[in-house]
């Protein structure tokens, strides 16, 4: 009750916080502020800690302390309150056994500060991928990713990318980077990739 009172004291938009509260069940409020105080202890925005707080109430009892710990990988103090929604959304569907390796692979094509929505969407999209091949997928990726693009951008890359066998990887960048140019949209660039991976494709179907 006194962190809680805390927060509300020194937070700029208490009547958030408060309106999630009363949403809590009273018997669930302190494990619920307990797991969430990582992330809450030094924020002043009152909609953030009403969303932190929300998702984490979402959250299975469990899971929910390891949920902000990883969470706050990816969480900077400029993001508002829908960046921490959505991140916080994305790692909630994570198996906690699955993090590390989605983590590692995400961080090599986040180095650019991103939007939580885009955060979100790389890290679901590499969750998809085997995980022996993650780190492999997103340094392939990396190769053309710029500081423009868009979430959605670096997803349908990765998803060009993950179906291309390594051993052909190579050649066949080679050749679409001879196609592209620096504006060149994310979605384009995927589509080229897709086209000349099918050309190789063709091509060796001729030769057999």
């Amino acid at each position: 009750e006194i962190f809680i009172k805390k927060i509300l004291n020194r937070c700029n938009n208490p009547g958030a916080v408060l309106k999630t509260l009363s949403k809590i069940p009273e018997d669930e409020r302190e494990n619920i502020f307990k797991a969430a105080e990582i992330l809450i202890k030094d924020e002043l925005n009152g909609s953030k800690i009403a969303e932190i707080l929300n998702a984490v109430k979402e959250t299975a009892q469990v899971q929910r302390t390891s949920l902000c710990e990883s969470a706050k990988t990816f969480l900077k103090e400029e993001m508002d309150e829908y960046d921490v929604a959505w991140i916080l959304k994305a790692v909630s569907k994570i198996p906690e056994i699955e993090r590390e390796s989605v983590f590692k692979s995400a961080k090599i094509l986040l180095e650019e500060e991103k939007g939580g929505f885009t955060i979100s969407e790389v890290l679901e999209a590499i969750l998809e991928i085997p995980k022996v091949e993650r780190e492999s997928v997103c340094n392939a990726t990396k190769n053309f990713i710029t500081k423009r693009m868009s979430g959605w951008d670096i997803v349908e890359i990765l998803d060009a990318i993950k179906v291309i066998p390594e051993f052909e990887r190579e050649n066949i960048f080679k050749t679409v980077k001879t196609l592209i140019k620096d504006k060149t949209e994310g979605r384009d660039i995927a589509s080229i990739l897709k086209k000349e991976a099918q050309k190789k494709q063709k091509t060796k179907e001729l030769v057999i």
